[in-house]
């Protein structure tokens, strides 16, 4: 809902009850994965409130705990969660070794989701770098997962990804036509069988999508028009 300070509030209390769970019970694997969930979401919204020093120490604290765990899901989505915040933060050189060990621990687990999610995030980390043409191959190699068709979230990211990369190349007829394809995944979240909260938070995380896609419209107006 945007209302970033109550998020950072109930995360808050998670870590506290997570914590009180390892203190009051054997320290088994449910309450550490709990825990890790904690600690990532909570470092995810203290960035967003500009508190980068303990958004860090808690995305540090949450990827080693989750490595004493050794469940690997659950370390890549820690590491996606770290390079997008180093990445936000300035240091590309940080979040391309997060998303690269991501993406290798996926590859070897056979955890196809998390492999389209480390490409993706491998694609936006090129376009932080300003290599177009390294971005585009990383987001087209994430589109042939069958994780992407499944998931309409991963979808939206990743054809704005490929629309961006195209952009900064210059080929804005496909750029604009992978817009169109990123609107069709975002709507069909926002309009199906997911909760109001779900549907909402998802439409508010997605808006930068459809942002792109009619500030690319003067330039290309050709594309099929599916934003009113």
């Amino acid at each position: 809902w945007g209302d970033f300070e109550a998020a950072l509030a109930r995360y808050e209390e998670a870590l506290a009850t997570g914590e009180a769970a390892l203190r009051d019970a054997a320290p088994t694997p449910y309450n550490r994965a709990y825990l890790v969930g904690a600690l990532s979401r909570l470092g995810l919204v203290r960035e967003r409130l500009g508190r980068t020093a303990s958004a860090r120490e808690a995305l540090d604290r949450a990827l080693a705990t989750a490595r004493e765990l050794g469940t690997r899901h659950l370390i890549a989505q820690v590491l996606l969660d770290r390079g997008r915040l180093a990445r936000e933060s300035g240091d590309l050189d940080s979040a391309l070794a997060s998303h690269e060990e991501a993406l290798a621990l996926a590859t070897s687990a056979r955890l196809e989701p998390d492999e389209a999610l480390s490409l993706a995030e491998l694609g936006q980390d090129a376009l932080g770098r300003g290599d177009a043409d390294a971005a585009l191959a990383l987001f087209e190699r994430a589109l042939h997962w069958k994780a992407v068709s499944g998931s309409p979230e991963i979808a939206g990211a990743v054809h704005s990804g490929i629309a961006r990369a195209r952009e900064r190349l210059g080929q804005l007829g496909p750029a604009a036509e992978q817009d169109d394809l990123a609107v069709d995944a975002i709507e069909s979240v926002r309009l199906g069988t997911l909760s109001e909260a779900r549907r909402l938070g998802f439409w508010r995380v997605r808006q930068g999508g459809f942002r792109s896609a009619i500030a690319l419209r003067p330039l290309f107006p050709v594309a099929r028009n599916n934003l009113g």
